[in-house]
């Protein structure tokens, strides 16, 4: 989680040092989910593209302001979906030699 009501250059070294630990920890980036908290303090006080810098790459982030309650459900969900991922079907290739097929389930004609 990253307070990004301070100034930007402070938001920007918190942000490499958290890359840093997770690269020395050798954790996928791509399984973290950023939190930039008091969006409601912005104001025009970050440029609208600092989220293009190359420290952000790879994050997925929700943007909160926790006072407010701005974008809770949308981290409520992203985590949801990071924690419970949607089943997918497999695919006919992808089972495994042997597996037994799933039974087919026939409904009456007027159904």
């Amino acid at each position: 989680m990253l307070d990004v009501s301070e100034p930007l250059e402070s938001v920007m070294i918190k942000l490499a040092s958290c890359r840093e630990t997770l690269d020395e920890l050798q954790v996928d980036s791509r399984k973290v989910l950023l939190v930039l908290n008091k969006v409601d303090l912005l104001k025009g006080r970050l440029p609208d593209d600092f989220m293009n810098d190359p420290l952000f790459k790879d994050f997925s982030t929700a943007r909160v302001s926790a006072t407010r309650g701005d974008g809770l459900r949308q981290l409520r969900n992203k985590i949801l979906e990071r924690t419970f991922p949607p089943k997918s079907k497999i695919s006919p290739e992808a089972r495994p030699a042997g597996a037994p097929k799933s039974p087919e389930v026939k409904l009456p004609a007027d159904a």
